[in-house]
């Protein structure tokens, strides 16, 4: 089925329809809905419209194939364009217990959804907002740096990165997304969004680490980068003197995320392994006393960002041994009255684990 602009359309899987604006690609192009978006949609998920029950303000415009819009006709116009936006897909509308913000994620999907731990795994960047974004992708390889995506999104989509090879893990797990925010028609500039991540392999090897969430139907392994409501305290001012300045010393716009979101399980929950391999890649050269410092700074940090962000239960794990971990965080959850705790399930973790509830202040 062939759409032009100016046709009129309904959604075949969802309620509501409205105007073709732009042809992005054989396969998909872009429509104005009757609230005044404009979606990216595939032209299989559209039927010619066959009623006006849409908002006339929709269907008054004045939409014509001028001599700036390029026939879609030409096998050779375009072709590298029309392989990258078969990248991009428009985000579902899904109730989910584990519903996410609105912002800038990175989610790792394996292909095999029943075993989680194996085969291959996609990596999306996904733009959950009301804006269009402009978006760099560079990851560390070998202790350089190296881009390997950069383009446009349009509002509620996701684009593939990559596919990457359970080998080839590694290199997709550190580096930095940069993001330009951007509306056609918006009264603010925004500075744009210059975020690091750094997802520890460990999370890869947890099938709790994989989850489905508000907008995004597989079970993913979800990374927050930045969040879109941050922006008003970062809107660049015509008042300022100079912007050019603001362009190049570029503030931090995005919230990071919390510590304990890291570790989270399930709505309000999280596990955390404080086994020092899982907490720190090289640690080697480590005395004895260094490590449980580090694992007593996880506990802590672990305690006050759950408490901060309403969590309700932590699993820490801390193993057996001599009990000496295990003693450590016993005296610190003793410091909060809120915590009660007592010995994990016995049959998931033996009995090398705590369980901490977080009751509300009263």
């Amino acid at each position: 089925m062939k759409f032009k602009i100016g046709d009129k359309v309904k959604f075949l899987n969802d309620i509501g329809g409205g105007v073709v604006t732009k042809i992005i690609s054989p396969t998909m192009v872009e429509v104005a809905t009757e609230d005044d978006f404009t979606l990216p949609m595939l032209v299989s998920e559209l039927l010619f419209a066959q009623s006006q029950n849409l908002k006339e303000s929709v269907f008054n415009q004045d939409f014509q194939v001028n001599a700036d819009i390029k026939n879609t006709s030409e096998p050779e116009a375009n072709e590298d364009n029309w392989a990258e936006m078969e990248k991009s897909s428009r985000l579902p509308k899904l109730s989910s217990l584990n519903a996410k913000p609105s912002g800038i994620y990175l989610a790792y999907v394996p292909h095999d959804q029943v075993w989680l731990l194996k085969d291959d795994i996609d990596m999306y960047l996904v733009n959950y907002t009301n804006f269009e974004v402009l978006y760099t992708l560079t990851v560390k390889q070998d202790n350089q740096y190296m881009n390997i995506d950069y383009g446009n999104m349009l509002p509620q989509t996701k684009m593939l990165i990559s596919t990457i090879k359970r080998d080839d893990l590694e290199n997709f797990l550190q580096g930095y997304v940069q993001i330009m925010f951007f509306r056609e028609q918006d009264k603010n500039i925004y500075q744009p969004v210059c975020q690091k991540f750094n997802v520890k392999p460990v999370r890869f090897f947890k099938e709790n680490s994989f989850m489905a969430c508000n907008f995004i139907a597989e079970r993913a392994l979800l990374v927050q980068i930045a969040v879109p409501t941050v922006l008003e305290s970062n809107i660049l001012s015509e008042k300022d003197d100079n912007l050019q300045e603001h362009a190049v010393v570029q503030k931090q716009i995005v919230a990071p995320p919390a510590f304990i979101e890291e570790f989270q399980t399930k709505e309000r929950e999280a596990e955390i392994d404080l086994h020092i391999e899982a907490l720190v890649e090289e640690h080697s050269a480590w005395t004895r006393e260094e490590i449980l410092e580090k694992q007593k700074s996880v506990i802590v940090k672990a305690i006050e960002s759950a408490i901060a962000e309403h969590y309700q239960r932590i699993i820490f794990i801390h193993g057996v041994g001599n009990f000496i971990l295990k003693n450590e965080l016993i005296v610190i959850l003793k410091q909060y009255s809120n915590l009660h705790y007592f010995d994990a399930s016995m049959q998931k973790y033996g009995r090398g684990a705590t369980e901490v509830l977080i009751k509300k202040h009263e």
